[in-house]
């Protein structure tokens, strides 16, 4: 994750986690939600919240996350300047690593595979990056969501009121020069009708 200041910090050390899997919900407070917003670039968080599963693997080498987050959030529309609240229901993933340490990546397979096996709801994915570092000993788990909220919040939002007639129009107004009229129709107009007669 970028090295920046967290809006909502959720630490939970690796000594408190240890080496069984542990389940914790968390929720943003109103001024977290308020921080969160700001950083977003939207106008309002509300109920932001997650419910999260903890798999160490590896000893404590590896640390695992995954589980849900939900939040409900306040967008100017795209197209008009109405307010869009759209409520938001994501998965979560995320992995975390001690930096240095040596893994072995089958036995961190074989161990997910244990896992998925005594938590199926749990989808399990190959590895496709490098885990997070796991820094001073302990991983954040709000900064984690608030990752994913932004991954997952519309770019174009919309009024659901705008039929497609509205939006259509909006967009032609919108468009440039393309729906302005030729300068010159009028001239070529002016010349057929003079070569018809």
């Amino acid at each position: 994750m970028k090295n920046i200041t967290p809006e909502w910090p959720h630490n939970i050390k690796l000594d408190e986690i240890g080496t069984k899997t542990r389940h914790r919900n968390i929720e943003a407070s109103a001024q977290e939600c308020v921080d969160v917003a700001r950083r977003l670039n939207v106008q309002a968080i509300k109920d932001f919240k997650a419910a999260l599963v903890i798999q160490p693997l590896s000893g404590k080498n590896i640390i695992y996350v995954s589980g849900t987050f939900e939040a409900e959030v306040s967008q100017l529309c795209s197209l008009s300047d109405e307010l869009v609240v759209t409520k938001t229901s994501e998965p979560v993933e995320g992995w975390f690593g001690v930096p240095g340490a040596v893994v072995s990546l089958d036995k961190v397979r074989r161990e997910k595979k244990h896992n998925q096996e005594a938590h199926p709801e749990v989808e399990m994915k190959p590895e496709e990056e490098e885990p997070e570092p796991i820094i001073d000993g302990a991983i954040d788990l709000g900064e984690l969501v608030v990752q994913h909220l932004s991954l997952a919040i519309d770019l174009y939002p919309q009024v659901e009121s705008l039929d497609r007639e509205e939006v259509q129009t909006v967009a032609q107004a919108e468009e440039p020069s393309a729906l302005r009229k030729n300068p010159f129709a009028a001239l070529k107009d002016w010349k057929a009708n003079k070569d018809s007669k």
